[in-house]
C-alpha cells in the first residue's frame, strides 16, 4: 500500500512539472478575407464582444456583435445572426455541420488578404494598380470575385433582374445591345452588327460586366445600369448608361437630321431632345479636349 501511495506521489508531481498546453488566444484583430480581397476587419475582445468595420475613410461602416469559443468551434454574431466558425490552427473558416468548408474562398485571417476593395474598384475603373502588383494579378482577383458571385446568386434573382436585353445608351442613341443570359454569358453587338462574347456578375445592386479584356463595373439604380461612380448629372459618364428601352439608332439620327425623317415610335420632340443633347455632348467633350 505504501508502495502504491508512494508511486502515486511521484506520478501526480510529474504530471504538475510538465508545460501546460495554453489554449489558443483569439482575441485580437482578425481581416475578413474573401478570395484574397480584404472585405472587413473583425475585433474580438476579452470580454466576448467583437467590432466589425467595412470600408474606408467616409464609407466606413462599424458593427457591434459578439463571439464565443468552445474548443475549436467559435460563433461571430451580430444583428442577431449568429455564424458558426471552426478554428483549423491558423485560421477562422466556415463550419458547416461542424466541418471546415470554403477555406480557400473564404476566411478570416490574422494577415489582411492580397487587395483591398477600394483597390480593386479603383482598377475596375481607371486601371490603377496597387503597389507590388500587377495587371495580371488585378485581373486574377477580378475574375475569382465574379466567379464567386456567378456561382452564388440565385437564378430567380439573375433572371428577374438581370437577365435579358439592355442597350448601351449615349444621350439617347442606341450604341450596342448586350444580351445577358442567366447562365453568366452575354453577347454584345455593336453599332456596325459586329458580335463580342463575355461574361457578367451580379451581386445585389453591382453588376461586372467583362467584354473581351475589359471589365466594367455598373451600378443598379433600380431601372437602369449606370457606370459605377457617375451619379452626378455634370460627370460625362453620367449621359452613358445600360437601358432596357431601345435608343435611336445611328441611322434613325442621321435620317433625321438629313431630311426630318422622324422613325417609328418616336416623336418629333424626342428627336429634337436627342439632337440636342448630342450637340451638348460634342460641345462638353470640345472643352475637355
Amino acid at each position: 500500500m505504501k508502495k502504491i501511495l508512494a508511486l502515486t506521489l511521484v506520478l501526480c508531481m510529474a504530471l504538475a512539472s510538465l508545460p501546460v498546453l495554453a489554449e489558443t488566444d483569439l482575441t485580437g484583430t482578425w481581416y475578413l478575407v474573401l478570395t484574397g480581397i480584404t472585405c472587413g476587419t473583425f475585433e474580438l475582445n476579452a470580454d466576448g464582444t467583437s467590432v466589425a468595420s467595412f470600408g474606408s475613410g467616409e464609407d466606413l461602416q462599424t458593427r457591434n456583435g459578439t463571439w464565443s469559443a468552445e474548443g475549436e468551434a467559435v460563433s461571430l454574431t451580430f444583428d442577431e445572426e449568429s455564424l458558426p466558425l471552426i478554428f483549423n490552427g491558423t485560421n477562422l473558416v466556415l463550419s458547416v455541420d461542424g466541418t471546415a468548408k470554403g477555406e480557400d474562398l473564404l476566411k478570416f485571417s490574422r494577415e489582411p488578404g492580397e487587395v483591398s476593395p477600394d483597390e480593386v474598384t479603383a482598377f475596375l475603373s481607371s486601371g490603377a494598380l496597387p503597389e507590388g502588383k500587377t495587371k495580371e494579378d488585378m485581373e486574377a482577383a477580378v475574375a475569382q470575385v465574379g466567379l464567386l458571385f456567378m456561382t452564388a446568386v440565385e437564378d430567380a434573382v439573375v433572371e428577374k433582374t438581370y437577365g435579358g436585353t439592355w442597350y448601351l445608351d449615349l444621350v439617347g442613341i442606341n450604341c450596342g445591345t448586350f444580351e445577358l443570359n442567366s447562365d453568366g454569358t452575354c453577347v454584345a453587338t455593336t453599332m456596325a452588327d459586329k458580335k463580342l462574347e463575355g461574361t457578367w456578375v451580379a451581386e445585389d445592386d453591382a453588376l461586372i460586366l467583362t467584354i473581351g479584356e475589359q471589365s466594367l463595373l455598373l451600378a443598379y439604380d433600380g431601372e437602369d445600369l449606370q457606370f459605377f461612380g457617375a451619379d452626378d448629372p455634370e460627370n460625362l459618364a453620367s449621359l452613358l448608361k445600360f437601358t432596357r428601352e431601345a435608343g435611336v439608332t445611328a441611322d434613325e439620327l442621321k435620317a433625321y437630321t438629313a431630311d426630318g425623317t422622324v422613325p417609328e415610335g418616336k416623336t418629333k420632340d424626342q428627336m429634337e431632345a436627342v439632337v440636342t443633347q448630342m450637340g451638348l455632348l460634342v460641345l462638353i467633350a470640345g472643352a475637355i479636349y
